[in-house]
């Protein structure tokens, strides 16, 4: 019989978002499996990144990442010597024969499930070539296309969009403009943090700056909306580029879920640049998914940490730490800062101007929330 209740679960965010967090945690206790993982700190006891990564013939880089995830999972710990071991879950699922056979069992599954449609398409039709779902091109991600394929920009975008609703909520319900302010919304994607801007700040006005195929749909989703502008522009690869698209004077700019896409020298440099056009008194906001500056990081943050790491992709991650440091470093001072979720944090920095007001104020701060 149907499990109803399970299905009517899905209908929430909060549900999608298990079923997003539950199939990334099978996918890594998976390879963990398969690696050898497992059953080398089992066998061998506590061992550094390095050495496992000798032991298993591996990346030494994403098995660090695997282990930090695990450890969110209550599978692996680290020692005081910065060694990793199993905790007692770790060590039951690799000391326990029918926990094995059952990994096993699930790991061929999960490449099944994985060619359910193209094998389903493929008798259902006389050409057997495989066919992929939603006309992406072999195994590229979305998120490799969108600066010049509309089609891959239209379904990242509306994937973020809806991901994001509800944190962008969170984070303009938490913020008041002391004037008529003009914002640059740097890679703000299919414009939904902007339309969210325009609806509840009145006198407020709209740039969003986004590779061009991203800025083509920004600006579909956006049509009608005098108070938004969109400019396309290679902003993040080309960083001659960048200065000529920017406005010449912004009171706010946000950079939100942007920089884990970048490498920390990119970090800084686009920090820097958009901060220079900042008007007295302008004020910076920095909207991350980001690293504690202890062990407590969310699962889902290490788990995007390892995908970023098997894709090969070059994005760092930041450290509350860090993301404080950036704005520092853009000669911006410290106002404030509060989690617009679990795992995403906003920092605010002000352009101090004597005599003149910060552009925005915090007026609702999300706990927990905490002073610079």
């Amino acid at each position: 019989m149907l499990d109803t209740e399970a299905v009517l679960e899905l209908t929430s965010g909060e549900g999608w978002e298990r079923l997003v967090r539950g199939y990334r945690l099978a996918g890594l206790l998976l390879s963990a499996h398969r690696l050898g993982l497992l059953s080398v700190l089992n066998e061998q006891g506590p061992q550094r990144a390095d050495e496992l990564g000798t032991a298993l013939n591996a990346d030494v880089e994403l098995t660090r990442a695997c282990c930090r995830a695990l450890e969110a999972a209550d599978v692996c710990r680290r020692e005081a010597d910065g060694a990793w071991s199993l905790t007692p879950s770790g060590q039951w699922l690799a000391a326990q024969p029918a926990a094995r056979l059952e990994l096993d069992a699930l790991a061929d599954d999960y490449h099944a499930w994985g060619r359910l449609d193209k094998r389903a398409r493929a008798l259902a039709s006389a050409d057997s070539s495989p066919v992929v779902s939603n006309g992406a091109a072999g195994d590229r991600s979305d998120v490799d296309d969108i600066a010049t394929d509309q089609a891959a920009a239209r379904r990242y975008g509306s994937r973020l969009a809806a991901r994001h609703r509800e944190q962008f909520e969170h984070l303009v319900d938490a913020l008041e403009p002391s004037r008529a302010v003009h914002v640059l919304d740097v890679g703000g994607g299919e414009g939904q943090l902007a339309r969210t801007i325009v609806r509840r700040w009145p006198d407020a006005t709209c740039t969003i700056v986004e590779v061009p195929a991203m800025a083509a749909v920004a600006a579909e989703r956006c049509a009608g909306e005098e108070r938004i502008t969109v400019r396309p522009a290679h902003f993040f690869s080309t960083p001659e580029d960048g200065d000529e698209v920017l406005p010449r004077s912004a009171d706010v700019v946000i950079v939100s879920h942007i920089l884990d896409s970048l490498r920390q020298t990119d970090q800084r440099q686009l920090s820097l640049r958009t901060a220079k056009v900042l008007a007295p008194g302008g004020c910076m906001v920095s909207c991350e998914a980001v690293l504690h500056h202890d062990s407590r990081h969310s699962l889902d943050v290490l788990l995007s940490m390892v995908g970023q790491a098997v894709q090969r992709r070059e994005g760092h991650l930041l450290t509350m730490h860090e993301q404080d440091t950036l704005l520092r470093a853009a000669g911006l001072a410290a106002a404030d800062e509060w989690w617009v979720a679990p795992d995403v944090r906003a920092v605010l920095g002000v352009r101090p101007t004597a005599g003149v007001e910060p552009a925005l104020r915090v007026i609702r701060p999300a706990e927990p929330s905490a002073t610079w």
